[in-house]
């Protein structure tokens, strides 16, 4: 059976025809990675310049916050399946939104302990924010065209160009399980 050739480029096409469902994983794509690169990227120097933290200080705080994000992952995970993602994923973006002031005020006090606080709590927020989308987007990204969409998006505008974090560990699974590889 001949396979029919494509009208338009693949890109072109799930631009065109899903842009509503292209532009709601952009959207949950932002918050985790704002909220990451702002805590874990840029605050190591702030901590430095701003607070007078020493280097090995502001890194140890940043490791052990890191450190922290798996088991606040795996608890996510559970809460997720007890009260459901939609639920956890408003508690989340509350949680950052509310909580974003009182965390830099934190942050701003010449205190390491104070700024290892303000680092897990951002910690907190990241991490369940990034499993909430990663359940999510396991969940739309079930059907082909829904599918295209989340492949666009993971490959496209993070993963080829170093922009996303996770990479790996949100394209492979996918990948695999889609029949990429």
């Amino acid at each position: 059976m001949p396979v029919e050739g494509r009208k338009r480029a693949p890109i072109v096409e799930t631009l065109y025809d899903h842009w509503r469902i292209v532009v709601g994983f952009a959207g949950l794509s932002v918050f985790s990675a704002v909220g990451f690169y702002v805590s874990f990227v840029y605050l190591v120097s702030w901590l430095q310049t701003a607070d007078g933290i020493p280097p090995s200080r502001a890194l140890e705080i940043n490791s052990f916050s890191m450190a922290i994000g798996l088991p606040v992952v795996i608890a996510a995970g559970l809460l997720s399946d007890r009260f459901g993602r939609k639920p956890l994923l408003i508690v989340t973006c509350v949680l950052g939104l509310v909580g974003a002031v009182p965390l830099f005020w934190l942050l701003n006090q010449p205190s390491a302990l104070f700024a290892q606080f303000g680092q897990l709590g951002f910690m907190l927020v990241i991490a369940l924010d990034r499993w909430v989308n990663a359940a999510r987007r396991d969940v739309v990204g079930r059907t082909n065209w829904r599918r295209d969409c989340a492949g666009v998006l993971d490959h496209g505008i993070g993963g080829r160009h170093g922009r996303d974090p996770n990479v790996l560990s949100r394209n492979l699974p996918g990948a695999i399980r889609w029949g990429y590889f």
